[in-house]
């Protein structure tokens, strides 16, 4: 949005604190993740959204592998096998 004076002013949507804890707990993950022995080497990838349009969980994935899976109701989301001994 541009005035007549050519100052600029710029609109962003708000952040609420539901989905800024979600992306903090994603990004946690990924950093846990990488700090782990088990990917060391290994290309790590967040996926902030599916492929699948019904599918509307996100998370990391180590390779070719989902090692971390949030749903869309869960704030802190889950590590999968063989991930799940990794902690935030």
């Amino acid at each position: 949005m541009a005035e007549d004076d050519s100052n600029e002013i710029s609109i962003r949507r708000a952040k609420f604190s539901w989905p800024l804890k979600r992306h903090a707990s994603l990004k946690r993950a990924s950093d846990a993740l990488k700090a782990a022995e088990e990917c060391k080497g290994k290309k790590l990838e967040i996926v902030w959204k599916s492929d699948d349009e019904k599918d509307r969980s996100r998370g990391v994935k180590v390779g070719d592998t989902m090692a971390f899976i949030q749903s869309p109701i869960d704030a802190s989301g889950e590590f999968q096998a063989p991930f799940q001994n990794v902690r935030l």
